[in-house]
C-alpha cells in the first residue's frame, strides 16, 4: 500500500517540476529583446517612443505618464510610470525612468530609477531602430544586474549563489520583455492607425 502511495507522490513531484521546469524554459526561451516592425519611418517611430506626452497612449494600458518638460526625451529627462491599482482603494505602482543615452531616430538607453525592482537590481533599458524599406525595425533589450542589500552588484557568489543570481536575471528580464512586447504591440497599431 505505501509503495502505491510513494509511487503516486512520486510521480505527482515529477510532474510538478517537469511543468515548472518546461514554464520557465518557455518564458526564457525568449530572450532578452523584444522586436516589433512598424509601418513608419524611424523618426516616426522614435518620435512616439521618446515623448512622455506619447508614451501614455501605449505604455501599460490605463497609466499615466509624467515628466518634468514636454518635447523628445533627452540625456538626464525622467519620466514617472503610475499604473492603475490592481485593487480599488489602493494606490498603483510607480516607476521612474531616467535617460542615460539617446541618439535621436536610432538608439535611446534607459535605466530604471525608482521601483520596487531598483531596490534589487539595476535595470536598463536600451531601445535600437534601423530603416527596412518603408518600415521601422524596432528592438528593445534589458538587461538585469542584481544588488546586494547594501545596493553593490552581486558578481562573484559562489557556484550555486551565481547559479541562483543568474536565475533571477533571467526572470526579471524575461518579465520585462514579455510586459514591453505588449507596449511594442499597441505602438505599433497606434503609429500604423494615424
Amino acid at each position: 500500500m505505501w509503495k502505491w502511495i510513494a509511487g503516486g507522490l512520486l510521480v505527482v513531484v515529477v510532474l510538478v517540476v517537469g511543468t515548472c521546469y518546461y514554464g520557465i524554459k518557455k518564458l526564457t526561451a525568449g530572450g532578452d529583446t523584444a522586436v516589433v516592425m512598424i509601418g513608419a519611418s524611424p523618426d516616426r517611430v522614435f518620435a512616439s517612443l521618446a515623448d512622455p506626452d506619447s508614451l501614455g497612449t501605449w505604455v501599460d494600458l490605463g497609466s499615466t505618464v509624467t515628466s518634468s518638460r514636454h518635447g523628445l526625451l533627452q540625456v538626464d529627462d525622467s519620466f514617472q510610470i503610475l499604473r492603475p491599482p490592481l485593487k480599488a482603494g489602493r494606490t498603483g505602482e510607480s516607476s521612474a525612468w531616467r535617460v542615460v543615452a539617446v541618439d535621436p531616430g536610432h538608439t535611446m538607453t534607459l535605466s530604471l530609477a525608482n521601483d520596487s525592482l531598483a531596490k534589487v537590481a539595476m535595470i536598463t533599458r536600451h531601445d535600437s531602430l534601423a530603416a527596412m524599406g518603408d518600415s521601422t525595425r524596432l528592438s528593445v533589450s534589458y538587461a538585469a544586474q542584481i544588488l546586494d542589500s547594501t545596493r553593490i552588484s552581486v558578481n562573484n557568489s559562489g557556484k550555486s549563489g551565481g547559479a541562483v543570481l543568474g536565475f533571477a536575471q533571467k526572470m526579471i528580464v524575461a518579465a520585462m520583455r514579455l510586459s514591453m512586447e505588449q507596449d511594442l504591440q499597441r505602438l505599433k497599431a497606434r503609429i500604423e492607425k494615424h
